[in-house]
């Protein structure tokens, strides 16, 4: 624990510089722009999808067990993802992650939780999300 010490120089940047070392993967972060707009054909609102930055990432299956939803009157199982990308990397609920792994097909993951706790302590953002398959 780090209560009442005082972190060397340079310690905190050492491991955020460690953390992104491992971090092979490529994440476009993606945040849904409304547009209001009055179309009697299309009522509602439109939008689209805006790419936010591209920074480094690690993509994995996450820890947490699969999560049983109800569609469509159908109950489907879940595997949420975890997607861990530097600090201070701005992603909130519901942005989209495009991630392209090393040598693997295009996968993007849909960002439904922000879980990070805010600390100034922070080496990496890790974001929990569903994927979706196109």
């Amino acid at each position: 624990m780090l209560e009442g010490r005082l972190i060397v120089d340079g310690l905190l940047e050492r491991a955020r510089a460690q953390q992104q070392r491992i971090m092979r993967d490529t994440a476009v972060v993606y945040r849904w722009e409304p547009v209001d707009t009055f179309d009697p054909d299309e009522p509602g609102r439109t939008g689209e999808w805006v790419e936010q930055t591209s920074v480094p990432c690690r993509h994995a299956p996450n820890a947490q067990r699969p999560v049983d939803r109800e569609v469509a009157g159908r109950t489907e199982t879940v595997q949420p993802d975890a997607v861990t990308l530097p600090a201070g990397t701005d992603v909130q609920h519901d942005d989209r992650i495009e991630v392209a792994p090393a040598g693997d097909a295009r996968r993007t993951v849909r960002v439904r939780v922000r879980a990070v706790h805010p600390s100034s302590w922070q080496t990496a953002v890790r974001a929990i999300g569903e994927r979706e398959d196109d």
